[in-house]
């Protein structure tokens, strides 16, 4: 008898699938230190605040095993003000609080909930853009191999005089260059 394929869905978060998440960013902390900041206050990391436009969690055969959010430009946000002081004329968008399930790891979680963040951005002519930390070098190599492009390198500021290296990304002008988002 030939294994069914595990079904993947990536949809809307709610509220109640806030446990879930906070459930799975505790071990994405605990194994990966991501975030570098939040972890001690998940819930309200996660749920974050007004700036949302859209917050999405993916089911691996219906458990929540991943989470993104896209959210307005916010200033303060090295991606975001290194984008809109090169382009004034475009609105930009932030990609941020993805992780994905030690547990669901290579099973196309991150690329799909980033491919439907970037669909998300082209729909809403929205320029995309992220931060993320250099020593997270999987996510890294994630974003290029979408098409993502770096931007600049920074320093995340957080904590109490606390400084990580990162680097900035925005995701491509043509969508249509990224590779097919796998389950």
């Amino acid at each position: 008898m030939l294994a069914q394929k595990p079904s993947l869905v990536v949809r809307l978060r709610t509220e109640d699938d806030v446990d879930a998440c906070v459930e799975i960013l505790k071990s994405v902390h605990s194994l990966d230190g991501y975030p570098v900041e939040g972890a001690a206050m998940a819930r309200a990391w996660i749920a974050s605040d007004a700036a949302d436009l859209k917050a999405w969690v993916a089911e691996l055969d219906g458990h929540i095993v991943g989470h993104a959010i896209v959210s307005r430009d916010q200033e303060g946000n090295a991606a975001a003000d290194i984008w809109r002081n090169k382009h004034p004329d475009k609105a930009v968008a932030v990609l941020q609080r993805l992780f994905v399930s030690p547990a669901a790891r290579k099973a196309g979680v991150g690329r799909k909930l980033i491919a439907t963040a970037m669909s998300y951005s082209v729909q809403n002519d929205l320029q995309l853009v992220l931060n993320v930390m250099v020593k997270d070098t999987a996510a890294i190599r994630l974003y290029e191999r979408m098409g993502w492009s770096c931007i600049v390198s920074a320093t995340h500021h957080f904590g109490e005089r606390q400084q990580m290296d990162a680097v900035c990304y925005a995701a491509l002008a043509n969508p249509s260059r990224n590779p097919t988002p796998q389950a």
